[in-house]
Formats: C-alpha cells, sequence, structure tokens
C-alpha cells in the first residue's frame, strides 16, 4: 500500500521522469527497519519497490524505464534502537542509473553509476 503522504514525491519523480527522457533508467529500491524476520523484511521490501515501480507504470512511464529491487534491512540510514530510526529506514529510494556505466541493479550490491537519490516514507507493515 502506497500512503497517501507520498504522494507529492512520486507526482514529482513522475513528472520529472516525464520530462527528461534522457533519463533512461531509475532503480526503485525498497528498505525496511530490523524488526522481525530478516527473509519477511526483504520480501516486504520487494514489494514495496514493486509497488512504486507499478505506480509510475500506471501513471505513464515505460516499464523498461524502471528496475525495482529489496534489500530489506540491510542497508540502514539510521539507527534501529529508536521508533524515529526505525521509521527512516522503512523507505524506497529512487536511484538513476548511468546504463553506459553499469547494468541495472543486482540484489546483492549498490548500483554503479548512481547520480541521485529520494526518499520516499514506505507504509508500515500489515500486523496480522
Amino acid at each position: 500500500t502506497i500512503r497517501s503522504e507520498s504522494d507529492n514525491i512520486l507526482s514529482a519523480v513522475l513528472q520529472i521522469m516525464k520530462e527528461h527522457p534522457e533519463i533512461e533508467l531509475v532503480n526503485v529500491e525498497g528498505h525496511t527497519d530490523n524488526k522481525g524476520n530478516a527473509a519477511a523484511n526483504k520480501t516486504l521490501s520487494r514489494n514495496r519497490a514493486a509497488a512504486v515501480a507499478k505506480w509510475l507504470v500506471s501513471h505513464g512511464i515505460d516499464k523498461g524505464r524502471l528496475a525495482s529491487a529489496g534489500y530489506g534491512q540491510e542497508r540502514p540510514i539510521d539507527s534501529n534502537d529508536t521508533e524515529a530510526g526505525r521509521q527512516n529506514n522503512r523507505r524506497v529510494e529512487f536511484h538513476i542509473v548511468d546504463k553506459k556505466a553499469a547494468p541495472a541493479v543486482p540484489e546483492t550490491k549498490a548500483p554503479k553509476g548512481v547520480r541521485a537519490g529520494v526518499k520516499v516514507p514506505a507504509a508500515p507493515a500489515k500486523k496480522k
């Protein structure tokens, strides 16, 4: 589920991609905090990234310009010791990839040729 508070950021990414066809590839990366099972977090992060990529495609971006990957809890940007830090770690990032420098993103390491990143708050995981 994409939260309504992400609409402005997603709309801005959409506009930039529409106005700049020279941006040939954007990698959409999903991330989580360290709560819960690592394998489940990996799946959750993949689903987050895929949902954002799907949103962009549904709003007119060619799917060939997007790649998505989920990294789970592997790449925190903040401490997982506080709720604020965990919230920062639950995110989706956009990375413009220079296709001449590297192929699309493998899930084991960061993409080469990254020029920019944008943080989008992620929806919290649904409780079962």
